[in-house]
């Protein structure tokens, strides 16, 4: 087959179908080789491959994990806190660098050892009540005025509000966070050109600065909430230093938002298209979680996610060399009819639904019990509060992006 090219014409409007020709003709795909490393480039798109990659040590997040003689030198954490002025990034990969999302172990352990707590089922059942307040109050506009943009005006600013308050940041500067989360999540997708560039480098220095200044200001005058805990947390001993804390805080910001948005929005059209399934959850809200679990595998927010290759890896008689690039296309697994019957319908009533939105493994979305509850709130509210609602365009617009799937817009009606 030809090689995978996500970027090419139509391929969000034939995505599924696009997946489904290389999952039944090549499934373990080579699509060349990266330039300038000489890497090879593969993407795996059925579901036993993706889950695999997902749970195996074998696939690792850093270069440096494969190939330890590449690491650089880096200033050792300070177990005292702050005691050195935190150095700004000098790029949008140099804070990414950061990010638990992008470390191995034993990094990756303790980062993620501090925030785990702070996405338990229970914390995020203590939330309920506010998000079901949030969505209440976002849908009064729209319902007054008759409709809306669904992705301005209540998926997007749902689930910020929410980590916002959390983090312990003014929800009020949410502009802001859409115009950083925007440029910042196409600085790690494949669309990659130079205005991105430099959208994302201004993004990641305002960000940085924004972030430090909140932090300077909890440290005086700490309250109860998730940046005074974590600039206060101690785990083992271990603290976070400067330059983690605030690359923490800007991840739990974007990535505590960025995945909901997209399946609050990605959901309402797959209900929206298929109005026996969305009638069907109007009338029984109480199928939500189960509906939400549908969605995910239906359409997710996040369609791949990469890897490298610590040793060499046979996938039938196929070898993936140690240091090759090894791409796994979730969206793809979730529509595997080996892993769902009839995989390419919704069926909100469906039984065991086996999906990976939320990845896999220890990288599994740390965030994922909150996005389930804040998507099964926000759905359930617009159903109940807006029985008339119904698209208000032919065609919704995607944003230009492959590793995540979101709509730039919804127009709907609500009268």
């Amino acid at each position: 087959m030809q090689p995978f090219n996500p970027l090419g014409p139509g391929y969000h409007e034939r995505l599924y179908e696009i997946y489904r020709e290389y999952r039944e003709n090549d499934p373990v795909h080579c699509a060349g080789e990266l330039q300038p490393s000489g890497q090879a480039s593969w993407f795996l798109f059925r579901y036993a491959d993706v889950n695999l990659v997902l749970k195996d040590p074998r696939f690792v997040r850093e270069w440096t994990t494969v190939f330890p003689e590449t690491a650089q030198p880096s200033p050792a954490a300070d177990p005292a806190g702050a005691a050195q002025p935190p150095r700004t990034p000098a790029s949008f990969h140099d804070m990414a660098d950061r990010w638990m999302l992008l470390r191995d172990p034993p990094d990756h352990t303790r980062l993620r050892r501090l925030v785990n707590k702070a996405f338990t089922p229970k914390t995020v059942e203590g939330l309920v009540p506010r998000v079901a307040e949030i969505a209440h109050e976002l849908l009064q506009p729209g319902l007054k005025d008759g409709g809306m943009d669904l992705i301005e005006a209540y998926a997007f600013p749902l689930p910020v509000i929410v980590i916002a308050e959390m983090l312990g940041v003014p929800a009020a500067d949410r502009p802001k966070f859409r115009a950083w989360s925007n440029a910042l999540a196409a600085a790690l997708d494949m669309y990659w050109t130079e205005e991105v560039a430099r959208r994302a480098a201004d993004a990641t220095g305002e960000i940085w600065e924004y972030m430090s200044r909140i932090i300077l200001e909890r440290r005086r005058n700490p309250g109860p909430d998730l940046l005074s805990a974590l600039i206060h947390a101690h785990d083992q001993g271990d603290r976070l230093s400067e330059e983690e804390l605030i690359a923490m805080a800007i991840l739990l910001l974007v990535a505590g938002h960025e995945t909901t948005v997209n399946l609050i929005g990605n959901g309402t059209l797959a209900l929206l298209t298929h109005p026996d399934q969305m009638e069907l959850l109007r009338r029984q809200p109480w199928r939500a979680a189960q509906a939400v679990e549908e969605l995910l595998r239906y359409d997710p927010p996040v369609q791949m996610t990469a890897r490298i290759v610590a040793e060499d890896v046979a996938f039938g008689d196929k070898l993936i060399r140690k240091g090759d690039l090894v791409t796994a296309v979730i969206g793809s697994a979730n529509r595997d009819p080996e892993a769902n019957a009839d995989p390419d319908g919704l069926d909100i009533t469906r039984e065991e639904v086996r999906h990976m939105a939320f990845g896999g493994g220890i990288h599994y979305c740390v965030g994922a019990p909150l996005a389930r509850r804040e998507a099964q709130i926000a759905l359930v509210a617009l159903l109940k509060e807006a029985p008339a609602l119904r698209l208000a365009c032919e065609s919704p617009l995607w944003r230009p992006a492959v590793l995540f799937r979101g709509l730039a817009s919804l127009p709907v009606a609500l009268g």
